[in-house]
């Protein structure tokens, strides 16, 4: 190689973005370019004179050198991937090539190690992951919500039937009936909990009374978590409003409880504190834990444990991503980074303090937003439920849900036609369309769906109103279209005393555009 071609290489190994090392046979650095400064920490005369183990993170085990250095021993080049620690001690991935350099007599002298950081593509390949999970979670759990909400809203049905009869025929034993609806009421805050933590595509800010969030999902929470651990919320009612999305800070929430139980699973369980508060900015907020580090009004969320604590030198890089200190197969040490993420967007910040043997807190400041206007708590007396006698059409293909349904519609006085297949209920309305002045129908069923038969007896008769009475939302399963073809909305389970009024609305609301159409 001539003084050219070595003044060529040697600028090109300066100036080249990934980590150039060169080691001796014994594996002693004596070369290390700048971009190995950049990325480990280290500064060059750091390390020289080092061998590798100088960047060792500890989550590889002592196979898998024996492996790499059989490799090369036998001449051969390694590739593979390392998992090291900046001198900061945050943790980073690298795509690794290490090849024998040889004399010309053909001994080895050196080994060229060539290594690109690769922790920024893994980190956006796990969100990926992660996204894509959620997804397929949020289809799985819309289906089973569906079929779920089936089976609540026929149990609710009959429930609401057997109460009528029993307030008429043996009063005292209502309370039984209570005991039950209390029951399908938690069943269908679990649905409505599970479709909340699953629907992240959807990442819409909206205002929220964190209070009664986080009281919600602490519900739900109890139920993944050991035995052992032990879940207490307290909220303070005038901390309770921010702007938001209800989904991702109820992922926020549940990795927080995850991690604090992973924390006091060796130590035989313990407690987790829920604690809301409001938070005011002060120019010591650095000092004092109880200030808020962000401007103007917040909103403060702690999470503490009664686990061992975190140590000092883990307690700076526990929102790093990957970073873990569970063995091989335990986490992915996403947990908390997702966290972080989720409380940027929601422009808070997060902190953590901790001493061993004392437990850990996390504190989450967000910004609080308009007072949300609180509803009436005050029980509403009990009234007559709206009838009628118009003739309505309900389709399902439930046999149980149409008969709660028609035997609920028939004791509120009006003349109800079920039909559980939706091609013969199209043939029945098309038999006789002016025969009916109301349609229910299920938003999924075989051959025609609900939002198609709400189509095509709205092209025979456009004034007639149709209610969509489904298991998933509004606008679930159809594009988000679900509103431009029916006048309202039932969802499953839904109490008698609110079809009363839906129906009774849809069909006055038709009668009072006849009328305006009419002149």
């Amino acid at each position: 190689m001539n003084e050219i071609e070595h003044n060529l290489l040697a600028g090109a190994m300066e100036q080249a973005t990934d980590t150039i090392l060169l080691t001796d046979t014994e594996g002693v650095i004596v070369y290390a370019n700048p971009a190995a400064e950049r990325i480990t920490g280290y500064a060059r005369d750091e390390i020289l004179g080092q061998t590798p183990r100088l960047f060792k993170s500890g989550r590889h085990d002592t196979a898998f050198y024996k492996a790499l250095w059989e490799t090369l021993l036998r001449g051969e080049a390694w590739q593979g991937r390392f998992v090291n620690r900046r001198k900061d001690g945050a943790f980073y991935t690298e795509e690794a090539s290490i090849s024998p350099v040889r004399d010309s007599a053909g001994t080895i002298r050196h080994y060229l190690a060539i290594k690109n950081d690769i922790t920024s593509a893994i980190t956006a390949e796990a969100h990926l992951r992660h996204t894509q999970k959620m997804m397929a979670l949020e289809t799985l759990a819309g289906g089973v919500a569906h079929g779920f909400n089936n089976i609540l809203y026929a149990m609710e049905g009959f429930t609401e039937l057997l109460r009528d009869r029993l307030k008429q025929e043996m009063p005292d034993a209502l309370h039984y009936v209570d005991e039950i609806q209390e029951g399908i009421g938690r069943a269908t805050d679990l649905v409505d909990l599970i479709l909340a933590f699953t629907a992240q595509s959807d990442v819409t800010h909206v205002p929220i009374r964190i209070g009664v969030l986080i009281r919600e999902t602490s519900r739900m929470i109890r139920g993944i978590l050991p035995k052992n651990v032990q879940i207490t919320v307290k909220t303070d009612p005038g901390a309770d409003d921010i702007t938001g999305c209800p989904g991702l800070l109820r992922q926020a929430l549940l990795n927080l409880c995850q991690n604090a139980a992973q924390a006091m699973a060796d130590t035989g369980g313990g407690v987790i504190t829920l604690q809301v508060s409001p938070g005011e900015a002060r120019a010591d907020a650095d000092a004092d834990h109880e200030c808020a580090p962000i401007p103007g009004p917040t909103v403060r969320l702690t999470v503490s444990d009664t686990g061992p604590g975190i140590a000092p030198d883990v307690l700076d890089h526990i929102f790093d991503p990957f970073f873990t200190t569970r063995r091989a197969g335990e986490g992915e040490g996403m947990g908390l980074s997702i966290v972080h993420g989720i409380v940027s967007d929601h422009g808070g910040v997060i902190r953590a303090r901790s001493e061993p043997g004392q437990g850990a807190t996390f504190e989450v400041w967000l910004p609080r937003a308009e007072a949300i206007e609180r509803a009436h708590t005050t029980p509403e007396p009990e009234e007559e439920l709206p009838r009628g006698g118009e003739r309505i059409l309900v389709v399902d293909d439930e046999e149980k849900l149409l008969k709660v349904i028609g035997q609920a519609l028939v004791t509120l006085g009006y003349h109800v036609t079920t039909r559980s297949d939706s091609v013969k209920a199209l043939e029945t309305f098309l038999a006789t369309p002016d025969g009916f002045d109301l349609i229910i129908t299920d938003l999924t069923m075989p051959v025609i769906s609900g939002k198609q038969l709400a189509e095509l007896v709205r092209e025979t008769r456009s004034d007639i109103p149709v209610i969509l009475i489904s298991g998933y939302s509004a606008n679930a399963g159809d594009g988000g279209e679900a509103s431009t073809v029916f006048q309202e909305f039932l969802r499953k389970p839904v109490r008698k005393k609110e079809m009363a009024r839906v129906i009774r609305r849809a069909l006055d609301n038709a009668t009072a555009a006849r009328e305006t159409a009419n002149g």
